[in-house]
């Protein structure tokens, strides 16, 4: 038994590979990216919650608070974010009536061209602390 193909159907296979292959990798990128845009929100996330909270304690300020964060996000060896994650990201601490309010501002972009970037607005608050004077 012979099974050998007609000459106008050869080549054709690599070329359904080829096809196939190029879209398999275009949402392999796709779903990397995603994850690396959630990577980015949940450290960035952390940052800001912890930041809030150092910030908000009797002894510290809005500078401490933002110097924090920022700390965590770019810190020498130990940042979270350091790269083109982290880039274009404004962190901000205010204090607004018992809260320290830390609000991140910025933008995710994508890796496969012609796509918008995504702009986010994360806030972290943490009560403030009082002192209380024993009788």
């Amino acid at each position: 038994m012979n099974f050998s193909r007609p000459e106008e159907e050869s080549g054709f296979t690599s070329l359904q590979f080829a096809v196939m292959a190029f879209f398999t990798m275009l949402v392999f990128a796709a779903v990397v990216n995603l994850v690396a845009v959630q990577f980015q929100r949940g450290a960035i996330r952390v940052a800001i919650d912890e930041g809030a909270r150092y910030g908000a304690a009797v002894a510290h300020s809005e500078r401490d608070c933002e110097q924090l964060a920022e700390s965590i996000l770019y810190g020498e060896g130990s940042g979270l974010l350091r790269g083109s994650l982290g880039e274009g990201i404004d962190i901000t601490c205010e204090v607004f009536g018992t809260e320290m309010v830390a609000r991140a501002v910025g933008a995710s972009s994508w890796w496969i061209g012609g796509m918008p970037d995504v702009d986010f607005v994360l806030e972290g608050r943490a009560v403030l602390e009082t002192v209380t004077q024993m009788p």
